[in-house]
């Protein structure tokens, strides 16, 4: 299984998805979750491996060309497999991560990406990093350290309670951007 072993997942889908990420100790597996009737493709989604990191896409087909909005519909892929370092959500795909506990764990979402993180005990140091209209939600997760880092004005951190918080931001924004932080 691609998924044995890994330590890093990274969703970069050309057609939006959401990941249900389940850590198991279980043997990992996935399962593809797509309304057959309202479908315009029948979705292919690849996993490909590159040492310890497996990026997940779903790839458009000629039928949703020009515009992938066309074939917009609701992707759902839910995977139980081992505990992550790292997580990164781009392009308008979400991912749902779910842990007991976990001591450290890395985060980017960018291009209106998403991640929300759930765990039933304590995650003791989560590094986010969000850029260009993205999101995390740690609302349902216990979180002791969040070091967050927004690369601009418009990314959204939805923060439950937490012992300590570190916050990056950008020294400029772009006066397109509303100049805000």
């Amino acid at each position: 299984s691609l998924l044995a072993g890994a330590k890093s997942v990274v969703v970069d889908s050309s057609l939006p998805m959401h990941v249900n990420y389940n850590v198991s100790s279980d043997t990992p597996n996935a399962t593809l979750w797509y309304n057959t009737k309202n479908s315009l493709i029948t979705p292919q989604i690849t996993l490909t491996r590159e040492g310890d990191e497996v990026h997940i896409s779903l790839q458009a087909s000629d039928k949703c060309l020009p515009s992938v909005i066309e074939c917009r519909d609701w992707y759902m892929l839910t995977i139980m497999g081992p505990a992550l370092d790292s997580l990164s959500a781009v392009s308008s795909n979400v991912i749902h991560y779910s842990t007991d506990s976990q001591q450290l764990l890395k985060t980017y979402t960018r291009a209106d990406g998403q991640i929300e993180l759930h765990s039933s005990g304590a995650i003791d140091q989560l590094d986010a990093t969000l850029a260009n209209e993205s999101r995390i939600t740690t609302t349902e997760a216990g979180i002791t350290t969040i070091n967050l880092t927004v690369q601009d004005a418009l990314s959204n951190a939805d923060i439950a309670t937490v012992d300590t918080l570190a916050i990056t931001v950008p020294t400029a924004c772009a006066s397109n951007h509303g100049g805000g932080t």
